[in-house]
């Protein structure tokens, strides 16, 4: 389960989905996110990220790339590039 900034439930703000391991960073970012009217969905770890970013369809996905349970690039190639992208990297 996403741990989620102030957002409510059925909020209309532009998700952004977070896989990072450190709570430090996790907070900065997530901060950083909302006072910029995104909504931020965390999660700690590439598995739960992948699902994660299946189930909330996120508009941007911030990988940290030294998670410890996956090299962050592998798992950025594990989800694809998404339909109606403009860009993927």
């Amino acid at each position: 389960m996403p741990t989620h900034g102030a957002a409510p439930a059925g909020s209309r703000l532009p998700k952004i989905l977070v896989i990072e391991d450190s709570p430090g960073s996790t907070r900065v970012v997530t901060q950083v996110l909302e006072e910029a009217g995104f909504q931020a969905l965390t999660f700690p770890d590439g598995a739960a990220g992948h699902s994660g970013a299946r189930d909330h369809h996120p508009g941007m996905i911030i990988v940290d790339l030294g998670i410890p349970d996956d090299e962050g690039e592998q798992l950025i190639r594990g989800f694809g590039a998404p339909a109606g992208c403009l860009s993927w990297y």
